[in-house]
């Protein structure tokens, strides 16, 4: 079984923006700066979400303020993406209102109905 989690766009963007501020916050330039020093730049690592605008903030092509718009809208970008490649018509996945409790339980008691299956 596949489970998918759906989300009103305007909260799914909201929970992404925040994230986006939080990989920042939480060192993202340290570690991207680590990386840099340990490989070349030009792997392709450094051109996933993230990396890439904290990389051009430490080039000093951006400012953090930038970068971080950057990301979000990156982000949104992949959002709409995985929109089209999930679609909400797919028979093989169960999607699950994520903003509910109730169905939130029903989805992880599916996941841990499968893991044990599989155990067993």
């Amino acid at each position: 079984a596949v489970i998918g989690l759906h989300w009103e766009r305007e909260a799914l963007h909201a929970r992404a923006d925040a994230r986006a501020e939080r990989m920042y916050a939480g060192g993202l330039l340290d570690e991207t700066r680590l990386l840099i020093g340990r490989y070349t730049a030009d792997l392709p690592a450094f051109q996933s979400m993230g990396y890439s605008e904290a990389a051009r903030v430490l080039s000093g092509q951006w400012d953090l303020a930038t970068a971080i718009e950057r990301t979000k809208i990156e982000t949104h970008r992949l959002i709409r993406m995985q929109a089209t490649w999930f679609r909400a018509d797919d028979p093989r996945i169960r999607w699950v209102d994520a903003g509910r409790t109730e169905e939130q339980s029903e989805a992880v008691r599916a996941v841990e109905e499968a893991a044990s299956a599989r155990v067993g």
